[in-house]
This record gives C-alpha cells, structure tokens and sequence, in this order.
C-alpha cells in the first residue's frame, strides 16, 4: 500500500513537471514531454524508494524544508518565465497549476497530520 502512495505521488509530480515543462520550454511536442515526465517520475518514484524513513531526520519535516525547496523552484521557473518574455496567459496558467498543486499537498499533508 506504501509503494502504491509514493507511485502515485511520483505520478503527479512527473504529470507536474510536464506541465511545467511545456510552459517553459513551448517549442517541444508530446514525445519530448512524455520522456521527461517519465523520466521525473522514474527519479522520484526510485528516490522515495530508497529513503527510509528512519534515515531522515525529523528536524528536517519540523524546518518546512520541503516549503522553502517548493518555494525557491516556483520563484526560479515563474523568474525563468519572465526572462524569457512568456505570454501572460503561460505566466497566470502556471500560477493557478502551482495552487493547485499547493491546496493538493496542503490537504495530504493535513491528512498526513491527523494519521500521526
């Protein structure tokens, strides 16, 4: 059942990271995003098996580490984005695909809470 969550979790970042990618990088077709958000979910399905929860350390969750990480990748591709002169319409699609994905992690994370 763990292993089915963290599919599943890599799945929606790899879709994520698809999305993002044809933001940025408009010019590519589908082939060249289905092979990176392959290879997105191969990476974070594969990392999150590898990482056992006793390794991490708990300092780590209670920092909001993965906030500030969340945080700097948002700023660093919306940053890119403007950089490149995207439309305004990429730019206000990008936002609202980040909110969403922030109230998804917000609401697993508020299940996550009332779990432990």
């Amino acid at each position: 059942m763990k292993n089915a969550i963290k599919m599943l979790l890599s799945l929606l970042i790899g879709v994520v990271a698809m999305g993002i990618a044809k933001l940025v990088h408009p010019s590519w077709n589908i082939n060249h995003l289905l092979i990176f958000g392959l290879i997105v979910f191969a990476v974070t399905f594969v990392l999150s098996l590898l990482l056992k929860k006793n390794n991490m350390n708990n300092n780590m969750f209670r920092d909001g580490i993965g906030f500030w990480i969340g945080g700097g990748v948002y700023s660093l591709i919306n940053m890119l984005m403007n950089l490149k002169n995207a439309p305004q319409t990429n730019i206000l699609f990008y936002n609202y695909l980040i909110t969403g994905v922030a109230i998804f992690g917000l609401i697993l994370n508020i299940i996550l809470l009332k779990k432990s």
